[in-house]
């Protein structure tokens, strides 16, 4: 899960830099503290290490 997480934290950190989110900045300051309120998403047929692999080969 070590992945999702710095996944998850590189995601906050762009999207306070494009925004300057004082909440954003908060949550990626205080990942742990909140990362048990984030959950994964996914069809049930998706297999999780592709679904990482297209996200970090396709960002957005």
């Amino acid at each position: 899960m070590e992945a999702y997480r710095t996944h998850l934290q590189s995601v906050l950190n762009e999207y306070v830099a494009e925004t300057d989110s004082e909440w954003g900045r908060n949550l990626a300051e205080n990942l742990d503290d909140y990362l048990r309120r984030f959950w994964l998403v996914k069809p049930k047929a998706a297999n999780l290490k592709s679904l990482l692999s297209s996200t970090r080969a396709n960002p957005q």
